[in-house]
């Protein structure tokens, strides 16, 4: 027989004590070439069962056409405990050909070696190996900082050598290593002799500094170096003094004194503290406004005729927060629809907390690429077309998983306004969304059977109501959450503003592709931390009035990138910024990263202020108005910012807009229409 896998165990058993059946699928050539191996779930600890006492074999009659059989356990699989099967054919060859042989008997000689080499590959896959260049030795040499030895294939801790690196490493790495380094204390007053003992002096210091007045004073170095008598200690202890959480910048203007989060003092690029998380603050300053218990949501399995708890979630956002009394709202991983939040709903007076237990998404109804059937179009056959459900909302981006951007995301292909300009693509690739007969078309390279390549895309849908709305209304998201398609947008109810808070945890994007800004903040007030808004059509954020209500808005840790979308969407204005205000809008960005948007990365319009503190920017996609900060009105504060390779200018000012630079890195600057740029000392 031919031997297609190179399986050679079964996947884990798990107990349940009544569990004594095993069944596996590999060829064997007896009932001793399978080996039973239990693993308590709690330790860790294997033991391998014996033929027999432990357990019998029965072999399927026929191996070539039903390979493997079923190993049946003397005493059930306890609770607590897995099992696997595996291959344990003994390294011989036992096929003896004579003057005359048979087909059969060299087709079972090789299969039996074909089987011994999985079963080898597949255990030296689980094994600790060495380098290619190291020569073979169990021990580790005392010259190597480790102390693993690999004996008979499997890994023991050793004792190092008295002398050797891994002994002093122990040594080091245990309670009170910090006292086998030695130290001059170098400062008349000081008195330490090793490491440890610097650290509680140093401590010591700290702890004694006078407490500020009020929470937004300064300690400064003079103070002190009242404590100190060695001007070297002083300076070794500046940056300690300067990162004291409680020594907050203080405001350059009136505008930002009512924000709750303000910045602490920073000494670089990125490097500023601040002085509570998102999530902190939301909970501290609307205490009142959280409701009693948790609510549970599951995207796959739960109901919302369910009660919410645990043991019986709910199915969707919608109502776990609108109808359901919990502030908490704990949601496991999976896609969930889009939802409003309104102070008209049941719970709109309450504070909603949303907290991603895993990577949750939140999109639209989307159709799958990789399993459609695509069909060349018979007016255009190197275009082919898949047919979408009705219903659904349009397309905003088709996705190849093979071609990654700058930011390392994966790129939305040109799309296109008609079928016919598609098919003009004789030599490059694209899409075309045909809303009412409700087919995606696609031409990949020319002419490319899209069947042979559709695992590569990924649909995204949405239009300008797909939105989470915060309707006059208090929402937080907490941990991994993703947006696809789905734009952000609190709103102001009648006199009631909206306060919508972000505090996201781990990797990817947080909102992307949406048909237009990435987050739509009408005289709404928002504060949003590591957050990472990639590839929206309008703005990545933006922040206008909504009649006589304006935006007061915090950024933190915030990523800013290719806003516009303009690699797929060719006729963008070049007016797609990274972060952006309106009107009366004040805003403080603390760090962040702003690049590659197709527009100025940040711009502020109007008649709102701005306080940017360790902001990276740069470079703006070249557009025609790629600067890098650029104020056409407000004013802005630039606090040890950095602004590079910026077409146009990196710093701008016009149309009377005021900027004030502090160590901030820039190379170009451009005013015009009274605009002015100086430089000021932060307090």
């Amino acid at each position: 027989m031919t031997i297609s896998s190179e399986t050679r165990t079964t996947s884990p058993f798990v107990g349940n004590g009544s569990i004594t059946s095993l069944p596996f699928t590999f060829k064997v050539f007896s009932t001793a070439d399978v080996a039973v191996i239990k693993t308590q779930t709690s330790t860790g600890n294997e033991t391998t069962l014996t033929l027999t006492t432990d357990y019998s074999v029965t072999l399927n009659a026929n191996q070539d056409v039903s390979p493997g059989g079923t190993v049946t356990l003397v005493t059930a699989l306890a609770t607590g405990y897995t099992a696997v099967v595996d291959s344990d054919i003994d390294c011989t060859q036992p096929t003896s050909l004579q003057n005359g042989f048979l087909p059969v008997a060299v087709t079972q000689a090789l299969d039996r070696q074909n089987a011994i080499i999985a079963q080898l590959k597949a255990r030296i896959a689980r094994a600790f190996r060495f380098s290619h260049i190291k020569t073979a030795a169990n021990v580790i040499s005392n010259a190597e900082d480790g102390y693993v030895a690999i004996v008979d294939g499997q890994p023991e801790v050793v004792t190092p050598a008295a002398d050797s690196s891994a002994a002093l490493a122990l040594a080091l790495a245990a309670d009170g290593g910090a006292v086998l380094v030695g130290a001059d204390d170098g400062a008349s007053g000081a008195n330490y002799s090793n490491v440890q003992e610097g650290i509680e002096y140093v401590e010591g210091l700290i702890d004694a500094l006078p407490e500020p007045a009020s929470a937004a004073a300064d300690i400064t170095v003079a103070d002190a170096a009242s404590l100190i008598t060695s001007t070297d200690v002083e300076g070794a202890l500046q940056e300690v003094f300067k990162q004291r959480s409680w020594q907050v910048r203080t405001v350059p203007n009136a505008a930002f004194s009512s924000f709750g989060i303000l910045p602490t003092v920073g000494m670089a690029v990125g490097g500023f503290g601040y002085t509570e998380t998102v999530a902190e603050y939301a909970r501290r300053v609307h205490s009142a406004l959280i409701g009693s218990g948790t609510v549970w949501v599951d995207p796959v399995n739960g109901s919302d005729s369910n009660s919410g708890t645990v043991a019986s979630p709910v199915l969707t956002l919608d109502y776990a927060v609108a109808e359901l009394g919990a502030s908490l709202v704990m949601c496991l991983p999976g896609t969930y629809a889009p939802f409003e939040f309104r102070t008209t709903d049941t719970q709109g007076a309450k504070l909603k907390i949303l907290r991603a237990l895993g990577r949750c998404v939140i999109k639209e109804s989307t159709d799958d690429a990789t399993t459609a059937t695509w069909t060349a179009d018979g007016t255009y056959p190197n275009c082919w077309y898949m047919t979408t459900t009705t219903g659904h909302k349009d397309v905003t981006a088709l996705l190849d998983s093979t071609r990654l951007d700058e930011e390392g995301q994966q790129m939305n292909l040109v799309k296109y306004s008609t079928l016919a300009l598609l098919n003009a693509v004789t030599d490059g690739d694209g899409w075309f969304f045909d809303s009412v007969g409700e087919k995606l078309y696609v031409r990949y390279l020319g002419s490319v059977d899209v069947n042979t390549v559709k695992t590569r895309f990924t649909i995204i849908k949405g239009d300008s109501t797909s939105r989470i709305l915060v309707y006059g209304t208090k929402l937080l998201f907490e941990g991994n959450w993703g947006l696809d398609g789905v734009f952000l947008q609190p709103l102001v109810y009648s006199t009631t503003k909206p306060i919508l808070y972000m505090d996201i945890l781990g990797g990817g994007v947080t909102v992307r592709h949406t048909s237009s800004h990435g987050l739509d903040a009408l005289g709404a007030d928002s504060c949003i931390a590591g957050a990472w808004f990639h590839r929206c059509q309008g703005d990545n954020f933006h922040y206008a009035d909504s009649g006589a209500y304006s935006c007061n808005a915090v950024e933190i840790n915030c990523k800013a990138t290719k806003a516009g979308d303009y690699d797929a969407i060719r006729g963008a204005p070049n007016t797609s910024n990274g972060s952006s205000i309106h009107g009366a809008a004040n805003i403080i960005r603390i760090n962040g990263t702003y690049r590659r948007n197709y527009g100025p990365d940040i711009v502020d319009t109007g008649t709102g202020k701005s306080w940017n503190c360790g902001v990276d920017q740069g470079p703006a996609m070249d557009s025609g108005n790629a600067y890098g900060i650029y104020t056409t009105g407000p004013s802005m504060w630039l606090d040890t910012c950095k602004a590079v390779g910026n077409e146009q200018a990196d710093i701008a000012a016009t149309t009377s807009g005021a900027m004030y630079t502090y160590a901030t890195s820039y190379r170009t600057t451009s005013t015009s229409s009274g605009g002015t740029i100086t430089a000021y000392t932060p307090v």
